[in-house]
């Protein structure tokens, strides 16, 4: 698979600005099929000049070309965001509020209680359910919906507004 390092050989390589070693040729080989040791990386033994990158080393570069490729991780979180998924948890990256229905019902609701005389019934409704989920998202703040709540509170109420007073201006005009 690989040449064979002298069994006596003590290697060192650069992490960042430390300095790591020295190591067996064995643990050596191990850090690098762990990826630990990657072929930019400055590395130096007994007999080398000078520190140089691993993949200028020749009895490195075959051990270097079969060692694993580098693990992903997950990026870190945003201080904000300790304890929610990276990106929100969903396809949506946290913009619909799917764990709160009330807040989702009631937004959806509302804009269904703009159409004229319809809003006279949906408007209390989004109302309702715009109520109910704020109280959901203060309970619970891993279920968001807070901004859908209070849409649906503002365009319930001024639907619900404008179709009494409309019904009233009707009525006292007779």
């Amino acid at each position: 698979m690989s040449e064979p390092i002298e069994p006596t050989t003590s290697w060192y390589f650069a992490a960042g600005q430390e300095r790591v070693g020295p190591l067996g040729d064995t643990e050596f080989r191990t850090r690098i099929e762990a990826g630990e040791v990657r072929p930019e990386m400055l590395v130096w033994r007994k007999g080398m000049g000078a520190w140089a990158p691993a993949s200028s080393v020749p009895e490195l570069q075959l051990s270097l070309a079969a060692g694993h490729p580098a693990r992903v991780t997950a990026p870190p979180r945003a201080p904000g965001q300790i304890g929610r998924p990276a990106g929100g948890g969903d396809a949506t990256g946290g913009l619909i509020p799917y764990k709160n229905g009330p807040a989702l019902a009631g937004y959806y609701t509302s804009v269904v209680s703009l159409i004229p005389v319809v809003g006279l019934v949906l408007g209390p409704v989004a109302f309702g359910l715009g109520l109910a989920g704020w109280r959901k998202a203060q309970a619970n703040p891993v279920v968001s919906g807070k901004a859908h709540s209070v849409v649906a509170m503002v365009l319930g109420g001024l639907t619900t507004l404008s179709h009494v007073a409309l019904v009233v201006v009707m009525l006292v005009s007779r």
